[in-house]
């Protein structure tokens, strides 16, 4: 039986916009995937989101670091993992340039692959935010801005390091409540994007 990792923030955590509480197992993507794979009695599927996680943007405390976490997750008995990761590290606070999005997704691609033997990374693009993530303090139009960046930075490195890149951004949108979470359509639609590859 194969293991698969869903590590990611609030969007693989199922952070529900306007709310703050969290999607149940049935809504969010990571538990309709779940579901999905484990009664095929071929995988164990681990949800592994948390809300204000970075990539590479240094946090306190460490489960809202994912280059420092990561490790701790990735152990030598996860055949697959799936990332959807990034966009907080857009933050104001952090106020990153393009050379430091590429260093850091280098980075932390980089220790994925080395934390786990022929491990198989599939990379869910960040999602795009809006204009509608204004009304959060953490964020201003720089952050939209590097946003777009990231999304463009994040498919290059991963298909440059062998990693499968998933751009969902076609198909899936941000809610129009905060501009940077999904809503429940959004998370169906990521959850029927991936169970295919799999099942």
């Amino acid at each position: 039986m194969k293991k698969i990792l869903c590590f990611g923030d609030s969007n693989t955590y199922g952070f529900i916009p306007g709310i703050g509480s969290r999607f149940d197992i049935n809504t969010r993507w990571s538990g309709i995937f779940k579901q999905a794979l484990e009664k095929t009695n071929k995988y164990t599927v681990i949800e592994q989101g948390y809300s204000g996680r970075t990539c590479f943007s240094e946090r306190i405390p460490d489960e809202a670091f994912g280059l420092k976490i990561l490790s701790k997750y990735l152990t030598d008995d996860i055949d697959i993992v799936i990332f959807q990761i990034g966009i907080n590290d857009t933050k104001i606070q952090f106020d990153i340039t393009k050379e430091q999005i590429r260093e850091g997704i280098f980075n932390f691609l980089t220790l994925a692959l080395k934390c786990s033997k022929d491990v198989e990374i599939y990379v869910l693009s960040p999602p795009q935010t809006t204009s509608r993530v204004l009304k959060s303090a953490s964020f201003n139009q720089k952050s939209i801005e590097t946003a777009q960046k990231l999304i463009n930075v994040f498919e290059t490195v991963s298909i440059d390091l062998g990693c499968k890149y998933i751009d969902l951004n076609s198909n899936v949108r941000t809610s129009d409540i905060d501009g940077i979470h999904y809503d429940k359509e959004s998370h169906l639609k990521i959850a029927q994007c991936l169970i295919p590859i799999f099942v």
